[in-house]
């Protein structure tokens, strides 16, 4: 039996604990959702099979709670290196890097922050290879439109760590 979430949990602040990404944490890619709200963590339940992590993520503009999957990834990946050294100072520098490596970020540009970059998840597949859209959310005892949420895909950089 479907059970509606309250949608009065929109105005909870996130109740779970994420992990924030120190100085251990150089880089890596990130699929999931971005959690914005306690309504969101209790709409989301993603596969365990995707080891799936709460994560913290700090840039000098924001913080993102993010629930998903992580991959680490070494500096000397192309376009994480790209990243790193010469650090994008604007959409549209960003927007040639990715353009560089056959990405873009038409649909999730609005993310766009120093640390935290945006990549269109149509490429999902070419960085998460194993990762199925269909049964990332399994959370099933809600309704459908309950259960909608965008998947986003970033490349993380901790420019305060790396050298």
């Amino acid at each position: 039996m479907e059970t509606l979430i309250d949608h009065q949990l929109v105005e909870q602040a996130p109740t779970k604990s994420y992990n924030l990404l120190g100085e251990d944490f150089e880089s890596g890619y990130f699929a999931g959702y971005i959690i914005k709200n306690h309504y969101d963590e209790q709409r989301f339940s993603i596969n365990k099979k995707y080891n799936p992590e709460r994560i913290c993520f700090k840039t000098n503009n924001s913080t993102y709670n993010l629930y998903g999957v992580l991959k680490q990834s070494e500096i000397t990946d192309l376009f994480i290196n790209h990243l790193t050294v010469t650090p994008p100072e604007n959409i549209g520098e960003y927007c040639s890097a990715l353009t560089l490596n056959g990405m873009s970020c038409y649909t999730c540009f609005l993310h766009f922050s120093p640390g935290v970059y945006p990549i269109d998840s149509n490429y999902m597949k070419r960085i998460f290879p194993s990762l199925e859209i269909e049964d990332f959310n399994t959370k099933k005892n809600i309704p459908t439109f309950q259960r909608i949420g965008h998947i986003y895909l970033f490349a993380l950089v901790n420019h305060v760590y790396s050298s």
